[in-house]
């Protein structure tokens, strides 16, 4: 008979672990974090070379992309991990004083973290952080498209931490299941919406909260008056980085009629300049696709009628070249759904209000009736008028004025509605998610106030007939006075 446990055993044992408060420490958390960071060290040089074999990611970008940017969030929650934890007062209302209020940030308990295949470190590791400080065990499991980087994931996860704390579960559709039907206190997935929904639905089964990154079409509105260097530079920079495999990326551009031509002429020059040699030859280390299935997925979008620059692929090798499509409408295949590849469309509007009402049309496209705002929103303009504008007009879960991407580095990052949800996540921000804020009103003593306004409570009868005298009938403005009774003027998160 095989003793192995299932994967229901497993996350038991992770449960009977915490329920032990052996997590709960600032001791414990601050010795976790400095033992994921030493692990990360230790195999660093492996894990880069990982993203090579499985989808030819250079050394520059696994390093900065995945690596710098967990370092960066580790050495944050060290600093930062006792002023995160300490429990913060605040002033009650007049109505319950004299008590103390204190705002306590409590563990959830066995979380789940669930990443995708384009940033199988960061979108693990930066999440494992928030959870680390916030004294939760973990459950991770990478994607299944990236076994190598997945394999070193799990070997570093296995260096700092015992199994009943933290433990990578790897596979494929068979073993995400498992876990999807696992009960959690609080699971984070990034990815994509079906899979989205079927953690969505199995964790309701349990009334757990699941905080969800997940994507759609991003929109880049590039205004008549903008810097054409500075934009092309930005956009191409953001739009090719990963092979195009950047949730936040550019999914395709509205570009204002009167500059589209010369707006065209630079982007394609800009992506020779950077992205092939002097005999035009995409340069060795450029992205591929980590699998069959994700190279067909992209694929579906390209139109070689609406090719204007590249449209070279192999399939081989899992490799599609820069590709810019012009002159696209609403219902060409490129726009039916999020591409996360290095395919570009470009349409062409009027103006800023065109702009806005097609990229609302857009979000009905991709997900019908409902409508769906996108995880990201660029904008580049020299105009501060016609940025306010679109920020205005067009939600999304971030968004940059004259960059792209930036605002996913080091800030509270989060989607909105069909892009994800929350109030954002790294550095505390990652601590406020997997804590749960709870109030404690702490009272030395009962005055006779408190005593009487008790008796009073217990009292319906002569409650009511208080209220009918005092309200109706004598008409007195009590209700001017709850907001100074009953309201507590600095019950707020510190930052």
């Amino acid at each position: 008979m095989s003793t192995e446990l299932t994967i229901k055993e497993q996350v038991q044992k992770m449960r009977d672990y915490y329920e032990t408060g052996a997590t709960q420490s600032y001791e414990f958390r601050l010795n976790a974090l400095k033992s994921f960071r030493r692990a990360l060290k230790k195999y660093e040089e492996e894990f880069v070379k990982a993203h090579i074999v499985d989808y030819n990611k250079c050394e520059f970008e696994a390093y900065l992309y995945e690596l710098l940017c967990t370092y960066a969030d580790i050495d944050e929650a060290i600093k930062s991990l006792k002023k995160w934890m300490k429990p913060q007062t605040y002033t009650v209302p007049l109505g319950v004083m004299p008590a103390k209020g204190v705002r306590y940030r409590d563990p959830f308990g066995v979380v789940l973290i669930v990443s995708p295949f384009n940033f199988v470190g960061n979108l693990t590791f930066i999440p494992m952080v928030g959870a680390i400080a916030g004294g939760n065990c973990m459950a991770i499991t990478p994607s299944n498209y990236t076994p190598t980087v997945s394999a070193v994931v799990k070997k570093i996860v296995n260096e700092a931490f015992p199994p009943e704390y933290a433990q990578v579960f790897l596979g494929g559709h068979d073993v995400k299941s498992a876990l999807f039907d696992c009960y959690f206190d609080f699971s984070m997935y990034t990815g994509g919406t079906v899979v989205s929904k079927l953690l969505v639905k199995a964790q309701a089964e349990h009334a757990t909260t699941v905080l969800t990154e997940l994507g759609g079409k991003s929109p880049c509105y590039v205004h008549k008056d903008c810097d054409l260097t500075e934009t092309c530079n930005g956009i191409n920079w953001a739009k090719w980085a990963n092979g195009g495999m950047i949730c936040v990326n550019v999914d395709y551009i509205l570009v204002d009629e009167e500059i589209h031509d010369k707006f065209l002429k630079a982007l394609i020059e800009n992506i020779k300049k950077y992205q092939y040699d002097a005999q035009g030859n995409l340069r060795s280390n450029f992205v591929r696709q980590p699998s069959i299935k994700q190279f067909n997925q992209v694929m579906a979008h390209y139109d070689e009628d609406k090719v204007v620059f590249g449209g070279k692929y192999d399939e081989s090798k899992l490799l599609i070249e820069p590709t810019i499509l012009d002159n696209v409408e609403l219902t060409d295949k490129c726009m039916q759904s999020e591409i996360f590849g290095p395919i570009l469309p470009i349409i062409t509007v009027k103006n800023k209000e065109e702009a806005v009402e097609t990229i609302h049309k857009v979000g009905h496209i991709y997900n019908a009736p409902d409508g769906a705002k996108p995880l990201a929103f660029y904008v580049y303009t020299k105009d501060k008028k016609v940025a306010d504008y679109m920020l205005a007009h067009v939600q999304s879960g971030g968004a940059c004025v004259n960059s792209s991407i930036f605002h996913f580095l080091g800030q509270p990052f989060n989607g909105t509605q069909f892009s994800g949800s929350g109030d954002g996540y790294h550095g505390h921000k990652s601590f406020i998610v997997f804590t749960h804020g709870r109030t404690v009103t702490r009272y030395e003593r009962l005055t006779p106030v408190h005593k009487a306004m008790q008796w009073l409570f217990w009292q319906r009868p002569l409650s009511d007939r208080i209220i009918d005298t005092v309200c109706f009938k004598w008409k007195l403005p009590i209700d001017r006075l709850a907001y100074f009774a009953l309201h507590s003027h600095n019950a707020t998160e510190v930052d």
